[in-house]
């Protein structure tokens, strides 16, 4: 079977990386097409993984994202015609949709967050079969199959991912070295219009009181301020979950960093405006994020994360007791798409 998966993000790469692993090793044919978006290309050069380009997803705006989406199916459709895919594989993209239905095959799309409306609407009627976990605020009707998993469980279960102490030298920091890992974004997604994260002020307040209780490793999408650039994470990109798993705490704007946290045993402060249903049972059932939804709770949320970081080490055990938890409750999401795509893949065939 021939399949073509999409990545428009660097999230994509870990979420996908894996599955395109399992697929090649039962012998059948992968072909990536992706985004230039902050560093999705840089992380498939580094796994190994050959792409064809589609151009680069950067700017914000509807009407920017409706034109690059129009080139994308352009460069889509032409890798298409050459690699014959039996299905497509995207994260619920209107591109991949497209190209789908112009080329008759499936498209299997994997959606967790709640409130994008470009993808969640438009790709939707173009997609034949759309996994969500089970927390996903949304109902997307009869092709909507949830799962007890979390898209972070694609990489960082244990059958995927193993911590590496060994890593942290490269930022001069040891298993016992206090430290915090920040991650700011940019808010240029389709579905961040009108949201955010901390203030301006708020930003450089959280890190300099950090930084009273430890070393910080800060991450930006956009690059960081000159307030705060003495701080920044230096190490190689795709190590970053190594760091977030010996991390006292993870204070972060992005749902994802703040899942991957979690789900690897570190307590995890989300500053977003934004409510989605995976954060927010991560916060309710395992106790392992916690969510401000508010500018004004700004304050709040940087006094939770110091004392969290004071205490981090002696809950550590406790951090880890609930996210063995976690893995335990869900399952190996990797596997649980492959059998998906095979499955529709099988009955593409088959029609064909």
């Amino acid at each position: 079977m021939k399949v073509m998966v999409e990545m428009g993000h660097p999230a994509h790469v870990h979420s996908f990386r894996h599955m395109i692993a399992t697929l090649e090793k039962q012998g059948h044919e992968v072909r990536i097409c992706a985004w230039r978006k902050d560093i999705t290309l840089r992380l498939l050069g580094t796994f190994g993984l050959r792409y064809d380009e589609l151009g680069s997803n950067t700017g914000s705006g509807l009407w920017r994202k409706l034109l690059l989406g129009g080139k994308g199916v352009s460069a889509m459709w032409y890798v298409a015609r050459d690699f014959k895919p039996d299905l497509f594989v995207s994260r619920l993209s209107p591109v991949s949709g497209m190209v789908s239905r112009l080329c008759g095959k499936p498209h299997v799309a994997f959606a967790d967050t709640d409130f994008s409306f470009l993808s969640n609407t438009v790709a939707l009627p173009m997609t034949d079969v759309v996994i969500t976990p089970s927390c996903f605020r949304e109902d997307l009707g009869r092709k909507q199959i949830r799962v007890n998993s979390y898209k972070e469980l694609a990489y960082l279960h244990p059958h995927y991912f193993t911590p590496d102490p060994s890593v942290l030298l490269s930022e001069g920091l040891t298993t016992d070295t206090p430290f915090a890992v920040v991650r700011f974004v940019s808010w240029q997604a389709a579905h961040d219009v009108g949201q955010g994260g901390f203030s301006q002020e708020g930003r450089v307040r959280l890190v300099r009181e950090l930084a009273k209780c430890g070393r910080v490793l800060v991450s930006g999408e956009d690059g960081l301020d000159s307030e705060v650039r003495e701080y920044a994470f230096k190490a190689e990109p795709h190590l970053i979950h190594h760091f977030l798993y010996y991390a006292s705490i993870c204070v972060t704007e992005g749902g994802t960093t703040a899942s991957e946290a979690a789900v690897l045993g570190t307590p995890a402060v989300l500053m977003n405006t934004l409510i989605a249903g995976v954060q927010t049972e991560l916060e309710e059932r395992y106790g392992l994020v916690f969510n401000f939804h508010a500018r004004r709770n700004e304050d709040a949320a940087i006094a939770w994360a110091l004392q969290v970081m004071t205490q981090s080490s002696s809950n550590r055990k406790e951090w880890r007791a609930k996210a063995a938890r976690l893995v335990q409750d869900n399952v190996d999401v990797t596997q649980f798409m492959v059998r998906i795509i095979l499955g529709l893949g099988a009955d593409s065939l088959t029609e064909g």
